[in-house]
């Protein structure tokens, strides 16, 4: 991944969006399906039923 950016809501701190550019989407999958991301997300308070994906085009 590169490009990484980070966002956070003004009005709720805890709602937060980082938004990369990501060259391989099945290698993201395969990487957020695995025990070191469900240890990063448990370790930084990310609860997965919130998470979102979304995909747009570079254009």
């Amino acid at each position: 991944m590169t490009n990484i950016r980070t966002f956070v809501d003004p009005q709720d701190p805890a709602r937060v969006a980082v938004m990369t550019d990501v060259p391989d989407l099945d290698a993201l999958n395969a990487v957020t399906q695995g025990k070191a991301a469900s240890e990063a997300m448990a370790f930084d308070s990310v609860e997965p039923e919130f998470l979102v994906l979304t995909i747009g085009s570079a254009g």
